[in-house]
């Protein structure tokens, strides 16, 4: 549901600090016990000195969540051992955070790398999968201002790249939302609803603060 709705945009993105070394850790604590039903060997490899990023905490964790998942099932049909490895390290040069979701696969032929992330393309068999996961992934990360590109992995398999810059809140957003929220009990409030019982209910829990209420139950 999550990804049908980012793909049509119904969510408004929310920014904060996330920290991505955490946002990989509750991904594996989240897919984990569907990673070790399927037979796979799971690890990460977190970068100690990882920044934060300003992003949207659930979209990264969706972004994480759907390459983790992509990764599942291309393993599922491969011998044993299967391995899944997430890394994450920062690139200071560019000023990028970087996480690495790289598996022992069958890997992706290079004439498909150009349309993988085109909505409802897969290379799945038929029931496998339904070839949105990887667009919203994209969607998500170019709205971050970020990429993600697939390449091959260490070994044989794939591995899906996602970099990120880490962003920083915009000063206007923080003025505008302590605006809201710093102001000063004793003052006189005007509440309009159309539903009595909502504004009574608005009246009486701002009441408790300290605000003188006028109610009205409509805008003449």
């Amino acid at each position: 549901v999550k990804s049908f709705l980012a793909m049509a945009r119904q969510r408004a993105p929310s920014r904060a600090a996330v920290n991505l070394n955490e946002a990989v850790d509750a991904a594996l604590e989240l897919l984990g016990y569907g990673l070790r039903s399927a037979g796979i060997q799971f690890r990460s490899q977190l970068a100690p000195d990882l920044p934060t990023i300003w992003a949207d905490p659930v979209q990264i964790g969706q972004v994480l969540n759907n390459l983790i998942v992509n990764a599942q099932q291309a393993l599922a049909d491969r011998p044993e051992p299967r391995r899944l490895v997430v890394a994450t390290r920062f690139d200071a040069v560019a000023n990028m955070a970087e996480v690495a979701i790289s598996d022992n696969g069958p890997g992706i032929p290079p004439d498909m790398r150009t349309r993988i992330f085109e909505p409802f393309f897969t290379t799945k068999p038929l029931g496998v999968g339904t070839g949105i996961g990887l667009s919203v992934c994209h969607s998500v990360v170019a709205s971050h201002d970020g990429t993600v590109v697939v390449d091959d992995a260490p070994g044989g398999g794939a591995s899906f790249i996602v970099r990120l810059p880490l962003g920083k809140p915009e000063p206007h957003q923080s003025e505008r939302v302590a605006g809201l929220v710093t102001v000063a009990p004793g003052g006189r409030l005007l509440i309009v609803d159309d539903e009595p019982e909502v504004a009574a209910t608005l009246a009486e829990i701002l009441s408790r603060d300290g605000y003188a209420i006028d109610i009205v139950n409509d805008g003449a």
